[in-house]
């Protein structure tokens, strides 16, 4: 009773609103799930952001990317099988942008923050819009610990990496494929195979 009651004094606020008017679309109404996401590691897989891809010229050429934030990455077909699922390790946020340039190629650039101990950092994956693969495409080490919220940007021609962390600070990088190797430890080299990222803002 207490909970119905706190329910309802939720919805009589909601609809009151500051100017005394319902807001479109009130009352609420339930909608019921059409489908769910497939797992095929941990069956307490810890599900969290998605970020979705859809062919522009063909919408029903779509897939989902969600991070499981204990064993990877997963992409999923739009009726929630599992297209691909890329182990990773903790992931947490992930988001991507389109025409991404690889060796002349326009591909698909998706990236997650991972916060495994000792490997903090954002993982990379290039999605091929025509055959709806995806690969992995390397780790960048940011050098902080617990990245947090993540998005990715364009400005111009360039993509950037924004990572913020639960101690409140934001980190941006600009992403490119010219310029080298992620920043984990390897040699840096002129690898268009590997993305490169540099500490632009912080």
């Amino acid at each position: 009773m207490a909970a119905a009651a706190l329910l309802a004094a939720c919805a009589t606020a909601e609809d009151d609103g500051p100017q005394g008017m319902e807001a479109i679309g009130d009352p609420a109404r339930a909608v019921p799930v059409a489908g769910e996401t497939l797992v095929t590691t941990d069956p307490e897989v810890d599900a969290d952001d998605p970020a979705l891809w859809a062919d522009a010229r063909d919408p029903s050429r779509a897939v989902m990317f969600g991070t499981d934030k204990t064993d990877g990455l997963y992409v999923h077909n739009l009726d929630g099988s599992v297209r691909q699922f890329l182990p990773s390790g903790q992931l947490n946020n992930v988001d991507l942008r389109t025409g991404f340039q690889v060796n002349g190629r326009e591909m698909v650039l998706v990236g997650a923050t991972n916060d495994t101990p000792g490997g903090a950092g954002i993982n990379f994956y290039l999605f091929d819009p025509d055959t709806l693969q995806t690969v992995d495409y390397g780790l960048v080490s940011i050098g902080m610990d617990e990245p947090y919220g993540f998005c990715m940007g364009r400005r111009g021609d360039e993509v950037y990496a924004v990572v913020t962390t639960k101690l409140g600070t934001t980190h941006q990088w600009p992403v490119s494929a010219r310029t080298g190797r992620p920043r984990a430890g390897r040699r840096a080299g002129p690898d268009p195979r590997q993305p490169a990222g540099r500490l632009r803002r912080r």
